[in-house]
């Protein structure tokens, strides 16, 4: 079988979209009748003349058929498939994929071996083949390969633009639901590959960039990455441009407003540059300071005892020496204009001072 495969692969044909596409089609036909997540059609036993799921009937039989080896005589046509059988169609559905999956490993092997073809190269080749064919269903599509073939599509730049290029905004929420519920991922928990990607976002189109951002921060409220991380990482970036970077700041603001200010978060916060988009650090702690003003003074008394300490694990890297000029200065208004007393604090008062006289 694979070598027949293979043959028709080396003439031309799209093999691999082609098994691909049989795949999302066999899970989408699954979804729509309830057998992964809320039921789409509320029936106990689903037949083909009401459902509209033949190629998955097909798959049934050909997979009993198999099973029980029967021969074309004897082979026995099944009606319709129960709710009981769910954990069946399942198994079925994610051995589809791993039978696509196989074929692109021996295809790699077979007909790649000097090239630079990795697999995610050529998963996306395959879903941009399909995507011809599968424009109505891209979306499950696209949700199928993060769900079944994960190892082979987080982090992966061209399945994203792909996703957020062609998906419309009601695609596009229904994924960020998918995400918020922990069904699949998209960036994945790799620091690096998330900052590597936020980067790169930088010089796609701005109606790609907000659908990034969007997507970005449903991940990011549910996922180990730690934001701190990326935010310092952005921030220092050489060439940051106030309107090139602008979609992307405006991703982070939304994102750290959305953050509960922990010690590291306002610990990356004050230590961000004086340069582009100065009024970043003092609009995320006005928020804060709403929100949950409560952590947020107890993570600047953190930080503030961190910073007078010589023995402390925290380093003002700032090139200039100094703290986030307009966080400094928000939080001088902001006590001068409320009762909130922090004479008592003497680290938070002394880092304000020493700070003022920078500023």
């Amino acid at each position: 079988m694979q070598a027949m495969l293979l043959f028709w692969l080396k003439n031309g044909f799209p093999v691999g979209g082609r098994l691909l596409s049989y795949a999302s089609r066999l899970a989408y036909e699954a979804h729509m009748v309830g057998f992964f997540g809320s039921a789409m059609v509320d029936v106990n036993s689903i037949t083909p003349s009401d459902s509209g799921i033949r190629l998955l009937l097909y798959h049934v039989n050909g997979y009993f058929s198999f099973l029980h080896g029967r021969t074309e005589n004897s082979y026995e046509t099944i009606e319709s498939i129960s709710k009981a059988e769910k954990k069946l169609v399942a198994m079925l559905v994610d051995g589809a994929f791993a039978a696509y999956k196989c074929f692109l490993v021996y295809s790699r092997t077979a007909l790649f071996k000097d090239a630079e073809n990795s697999l995610p190269q050529l998963l996306f080749s395959d879903i941009m083949t399909c995507s011809v064919w599968e424009r109505k269903r891209l979306k499950f599509l696209l949700s199928s390969v993060y769900c079944h073939l994960s190892d082979m599509s987080i982090g992966e730049e061209g399945i994203i633009k792909l996703l957020v290029g062609q998906l419309d905004h009601a695609d596009l929420l229904n994924i960020q639901i998918e995400i918020g519920l922990k069904r699949f991922s998209i960036f994945g928990e790799n620091t690096e590959t998330v900052f590597r990607l936020m980067k790169n976002s930088l010089n796609w189109g701005c109606m790609e960039q907000h659908k990034f951002w969007g997507l970005i921060r449903s991940e990011l409220a549910v996922s180990t990455v730690e934001v701190q991380g990326l935010l310092s990482k952005f921030f220092w970036l050489e060439k940051l441009d106030a309107n090139a970077s602008a979609i992307a700041v405006e991703g982070l603001l939304t994102l750290c407003s959305c953050c509960p200010p922990t010690p590291e978060l306002v610990g990356a916060l004050m230590l961000l540059p004086n340069s582009v988009f100065q009024d970043f650090a003092s609009a995320v702690m006005a928020k804060w300071a709403v929100s949950n003003g409560s952590m947020l003074f107890e993570s600047l008394a953190e930080f503030s005892e961190k910073v007078e300490s010589k023995n402390g694990d925290l380093v003002i890297h700032d090139s200039a020496g100094m703290l986030n000029r307009s966080a400094i200065l928000w939080l001088l208004k902001y006590f001068n204009g409320s009762d909130t007393d922090i004479s008592g604090n003497l680290s938070l008062n002394t880092m304000c001072k020493n700070a003022m006289r920078q500023v």
